[in-house]
């Protein structure tokens, strides 16, 4: 079964209220159509921005 591949992530953000990354993921459709896709993983505030834009592209694959 085909899966929207991640083209990038943008927009990353911590909340530190709730312990969470917050980003907006760029997405292919199989069939070839672009879309955006808020997402959100929990995080520890010392994370890199890199190891953020992982965790949340990880949750892209997974939802």
């Amino acid at each position: 079964m085909p899966t929207d591949r991640v083209i990038r992530i943008e927009a990353v953000r911590f909340d530190p209220l709730d312990g969470t990354f917050a980003g907006t993921a760029i997405l292919r459709a199989p069939g070839g159509t672009v879309h955006r896709r808020r997402l959100t993983a929990p995080g520890d505030p010392a994370w890199t921005h890199d190891t953020a834009v992982s965790a949340l592209a990880e949750q892209a694959h997974n939802t």
